[in-house]
Formats: C-alpha cells, structure tokens, sequence
C-alpha cells in the first residue's frame, strides 16, 4: 500500500474503494463480483457487496453548534492535563540537570 494510502482513515480508504467502478479484464466487477479482506495484525475485516434499497437520506447540518455553557468537564479535564503536563516537564528537566552535572 502507498505511503499517501496510509495517511487515510480505515473508512475513506473504503470509500475510494468501493466508488471505483472499475471491471476486470474478464468483465466482472471489481466490487459486486469479489470479496475484500483487510487484515491487521490478527484482525481480518472480509466486505462483500450487497445491493440495499434506500428510501431516504437524513443529511446532518451543515454547520454543527455547540453549547459551551455547560461543558465544565472540558475545563476541569484540561486543567488536569496541563498540570500533568508540567509534573512532566520538571521531570524531564530534572533528569537533564543531573546528566548535566554527571558530565561536567
């Protein structure tokens, strides 16, 4: 698979996929015609074509609103983060003195 293949999401790549109307030499399509496997690691994912009859399409917004008066968690989750963060980075710099002064 090419490197620009991998930067997709699992559901874009199958989205390309299955939009190639593309035949076979022989004729048969690629899609309707033949099963696809995707494995990783030891997960196996198999598609296979099956026609489905739609009788409507509920299309989302297109502008998604969000109400951030009640969202104190995001702050609160954020602030715990942030702080983590920081234990880290004393850490970090902790570490660094001491090899600074190993060395000298």
């Amino acid at each position: 698979m090419s490197d620009a293949a991998w930067g997709f999401s699992f559901g874009k790549f199958l989205e390309l996929s299955f939009l190639n109307h593309a035949a076979a030499s022989c004729g048969h399509s690629l899609h309707r015609d033949s099963l696809r496997f995707y494995g990783f690691g030891r997960m196996v994912a198999c598609f296979q074509y099956a026609p489905i009859n739609v009788y409507s399409v509920c299309l989302p917004p297109p502008k998604i609103e969000f109400n951030y008066d009640k969202q104190e968690w995001i702050q609160k989750e954020a602030n715990e983060v942030s702080c983590m963060a920081d234990l880290f980075f004393a850490e970090v710099l902790q570490i660094l003195h001491l090899i600074s002064e190993s060395i000298n």
